[in-house]
C-alpha cells in the first residue's frame, strides 16, 4: 500500500468501510442467488443428480432453513473449472503412467 492509500484509510476509516460495504452489496447484486430449479437448468443436471451432489457436499451450495436449496452462480462456475481441471490432471496422470509402463518416449 502506498502513502497515499494508508493516509486515506487512517484518515476516512468510515468511507472505507462504506465503500467496502457498496461492493459487497454490488458484487451481491451482481451474482444473484439461483434456485434448486434454475441450477438444474444451468447445469443441464437432473434434479436427482444434483441432490446426491449436495447431500455429499461436492457442489458448493446454500441450505438457510433446512428444506430450499440455493446456489451462486459463481460459484457454480468456478466448481465447474476446478472439476475440469481434476479430469485434465487425471488424464496427464494416466498417460504418464501407460507411457512408463510401455517405455514410450
Amino acid at each position: 500500500m502506498d502513502s497515499k492509500t494508508r493516509y486515506i484509510v487512517k484518515k476516512y476509516p468510515e468511507f472505507i468501510l462504506k465503500l467496502y460495504e457498496m461492493d459487497s452489496f454490488i458484487v451481491n447484486k451482481m451474482d444473484p442467488l439461483l434456485t434448486f430449479a434454475q441450477a438444474c437448468a444451468y447445469l443441464k443436471y437432473s434434479r436427482s443428480y444434483l441432490y446426491k451432489l449436495c447431500e455429499r457436499n461436492l457442489i458448493p451450495h446454500y441450505n438457510p432453513n433446512g428444506r430450499t436449496l440455493f446456489f451462486r452462480k459463481s460459484e457454480i462456475d468456478n466448481w465447474l473449472i476446478q472439476k475440469s481441471k481434476c479430469k485434465k490432471k487425471n488424464i496427464r496422470k494416466s498417460v504418464n503412467i501407460v507411457k512408463h509402463k510401455t517405455n514410450f518416449k
